[in-house]
């Protein structure tokens, strides 16, 4: 499958990626993507594909399968266990230098346990709050929205 721009309206890098100055530009093909999907009826098949895909998994996991096959398509379905790193706090603290340690291990809380704490009286918010153990701050990485900006109602 080829990942050329079907378009072939934007200059592309040595490494295929669009070549874009400023934001503008950025937004500009953002909404022409969103309108030849649009167009195209897009939209639609990609909702019913993510639909299709969360019931497949959902009942593939009710079923305890981890692979499926459809031969008329020639398709699979296969439920990979996704996979992450633990570290071993105890080893780590043996072979990591002092200024290793000092940089890359931290003291951390158990936000999971003390939520409960709170929940079941344990732990006092208020307290919490009051020693300044605990602050509101704002989230992470703030979500991108891209649409049509919708025209401002005059009164």
């Amino acid at each position: 499958m080829s990942t050329e721009n079907p378009f072939n309206d934007e200059p592309q890098g040595a490494d295929d990626t669009l070549i874009l100055s400023g934001v503008a530009e950025f937004i500009r093909r953002l909404a022409e993507i969103e309108d030849e999907l649009g167009r195209r009826g897009a939209n639609k098949l990609l909702t019913e594909q993510k639909k299709l895909k969360d019931a497949l998994k959902k009942d593939m996991l009710a079923q305890g399968s981890s692979e499926a096959f459809d031969e008329i398509s020639g398709y699979e379905a296969v439920l990979i266990p996704r996979r992450s790193d633990v570290y071993d706090m105890g080893r780590l603290q043996e072979i990591l230098t002092d200024a290793q340690r000092e940089r890359y291990i931290r003291l951390a809380v158990d936000i999971d346990a003390l939520k409960g704490g709170i929940d079941s009286g344990d732990v006092s918010r208020a307290a919490l709050e009051r020693a300044g153990a605990v602050s509101k701050v704002s989230g992470g990485s703030p979500a991108l929205y891209v649409r049509e900006r919708k025209a401002e109602e005059t009164v």
